[in-house]
C-alpha cells in the first residue's frame, strides 16, 4: 500500500504522548501515523494525507515494544503501548479499542523485524567490501597471506611502490585475532555453564527473599513465577513414588523447581536470609514472610549455593579483579540500590495519592526521589568510566562488552529517571 511515495504496513489515527520535560508531562495528541517498511519509520503527521503536517518520526532499527500492561499500570491509559527506541526515549500512545491496538504492536514489531533483516544484509555489505579493494576484481581471485608474506611484500617493494600500485594483501589471516580471541576468554564452556548457573541462584534467592508478592494469588503462585515447578509423579533424585504406604510426600525446589521427595538425601530445608547472606545478596528488611523464609532446596541447588558462596567470598576479597571488574560490580549494585530506591519511593507515592497526607511520609518521599536521581548519576558516570578503559585491540571482545554495558546500564538509567520523574509529576499534582 502507497502513501506519500511510502511502502505503507500500516495506517491510522492514535492518541500519542507528547516528550515530557523535567516534571511536565507531555500532553496527548492524537496523530495521524504512517508505518513506513522501506525507512522502517513510524512516521506521525497532524493531519491525515498532508505530507507537510508531518511532525515526527520513530525510527524502529534496534527498538522495543512496551506492552500494554505495562503502560497501563505507568501511564494509567487503556489500550496503551510504547516503542522504546536505541535513543532512550520512550514513545507512548494508544488507540480507540482493544482489538486496534493489538493490530498496531503486531505491526510495529514486524517493522522491528524488517529492521533487524535490514541491518543483517548490510552488515554481510560491508563484510563483503572488506574481502576486496577497489579495481583489483573479484575476492576470490585473491590470495591469502599471513604476516610473514606482509614482511617480503615490504622488504620486495618500497612503501612508495607499494601504495602507487595498491599491492596490499587483499586477505589477511585471522589466526592471530584468533588466537588473542582465545586468550581472552579462557574459561571452558563447562565453566561458564557453571557461572551462568550460580549467577541464577543468587538472583532467585534475592527474588524470594526481596519481591513484591502482593501481584499474585499466593505465596505459591509467587514461588512458581520464580522458577517454573515441574509435575513430575517421581523425585528426580531417587526416583521414589509419592504414596502413604512409601511415607514420602512431594515438594519442589524452590531454586530450579524440580519435583523431589521430603526425604533428608533429596533436599533440605534452607533459610533464605541465611542463603542470602551466604552469597552475598542480602540487603535486610526482607520483604519475605515469615511463615516462608524456610524453602527446600534439592541437592544440585545446594552445590549452586556453595559454589556462590566461593564466588561472593572472591568478589569480597577483590585480590585479583581488574578494574573492568570493579567497575562492572560496583555498577551491578549500584542498580540493585536504585531498583530498591524506586520500590520503596512507589510505595511512598502510593500512600499520599491513597489519602495518606502526613508530612513525614511526604519528605521521605522527596528525600528518596533525591537519592535514587543521584545514585542514577553516580551509574552513568561508572559506566562511562568502564566503557572508556583503554583496550590494545578495539575489535576485541572486551571492547564489545565494555561498550554493550555502557549501553544497556545508560538505557535503563534514562528509562528509570523517566519513570521516577513521572512519579513525582504525580506526587506534585
Amino acid at each position: 500500500k502507497a502513501f506519500l511515495g511510502l511502502m505503507v504496513l500500516k495506517e491510522g489515527y492514535l492518541t500519542k504522548q507528547g516528550e515530557s520535560f523535567l516534571f511536565i508531562a507531555g500532553k496527548w495528541q492524537r496523530r495521524w501515523f504512517v508505518l513506513d517498511e522501506d525507512a522502517v519509520q513510524l512516521r506521525y503527521y497532524e493531519e491525515r494525507g498532508v505530507e507537510s503536517s508531518l511532525k515526527g518520526s520513530i525510527d524502529l532499527r534496534g527498538a522495543s515494544v512496551v506492552e500494554s500492561k505495562d503502560c497501563l499500570e505507568l501511564k494509567k491509559k487503556d489500550f496503551c503501548f510504547g516503542v522504546n527506541t536505541l535513543s532512550g526515549r520512550t514513545y507512548y500512545m494508544y488507540g480507540e479499542h482493544a482489538g486496534e491496538t493489538k493490530a498496531w504492536v503486531s505491526a510495529v514489531k514486524e517493522g522491528i523485524n524488517i529492521a533487524k533483516k535490514k541491518q543483517r544484509k548490510e552488515g554481510q555489505g560491508e563484510r563483503g567490501k572488506l574481502r576486496s579493494r577497489p579495481g583489483m576484481g573479484l575476492a576470490s581471485d585473491f590470495v591469502v597471506v599471513n604476516a610473514n608474506s606482509q614482511k617480503k611484500l615490504a622488504q620486495q617493494y618500497s612503501e612508495d611502490l607499494v601504495e602507487q600500485l595498491d599491492l596490499h594483501p587483499a586477505v589477511v589471516s585471522l589466526t592471530t585475532q584468533f588466537n588473542q580471541m582465545r586468550k581472552e576468554q579462557p574459561q571452558s564452556s563447562e565453566k561458564k555453564t557453571s557461572t551462568v548457573n550460580t549467577e541464577r541462584t543468587r538472583v532467585r534467592v534475592q527474588k524470594l527473599l526481596y519481591s513484591d508478592r502482593s501481584r499474585y494469588a499466593s505465596d505459591d503462585a509467587f514461588e512458581k513465577s520464580i522458577s517454573n515447578w515441574d509435575s513430575a509423579s517421581k523425585c528426580n533424585v531417587c526416583s521414589s513414588g509419592f504414596s502413604f504406604l512409601s511415607g514420602k510426600s512431594k515438594t519442589n525446589c524452590r531454586l530450579c523447581g524440580a519435583t523431589v521427595c521430603d526425604a533428608d538425601s533429596c533436599c533440605s530445608m534452607y533459610n533464605l536470609v541465611d542463603m542470602a547472606k551466604l552469597v552475598n545478596v542480602y540487603k535486610g528488611n526482607p520483604k519475605c514472610p515469615v511463615n516462608r523464609l524456610n524453602v527446600p532446596v534439592c541437592g544440585k541447588c545446594e552445590k549452586e549455593v556453595n559454589q556462590a558462596v566461593n564466588t561472593a567470598e572472591l568478589d569480597k576479597g577483590g585480590a585479583n579483579k581488574t578494574k573492568m571488574q570493579q567497575l562492572y560490580k560496583e555498577a551491578c549494585a549500584l542498580k540493585g540500590q536504585i531498583s530498591a530506591d524506586v520500590s520503596h519511593f512507589e510505595d511512598l507515592v502510593k500512600q499520599i495519592h491513597g489519602g495518606n497526607t502526613a508530612p513525614a511520609v511526604r519528605d521521605k518521599a522527596h528525600e528518596m526521589h533525591s537519592q535514587i536521581l543521584q545514585g542514577l548519576k553516580s551509574l552513568t558516570r561508572t559506566t562511562q568510566i568502564l566503557a572508556k578503559l583503554p583496550v590494545k585491540n578495539k575489535q576485541s571482545q572486551r571492547q564489545k562488552f565494555q561498550s554493550s554495558v555502557h549501553l544497556a546500564f545508560n538505557s535503563w538509567a534514562k528509562e528509570t529517571k523517566y519513570h521516577v520523574n513521572s512519579l513525582a509529576d504525580v506526587l506534585a499534582r
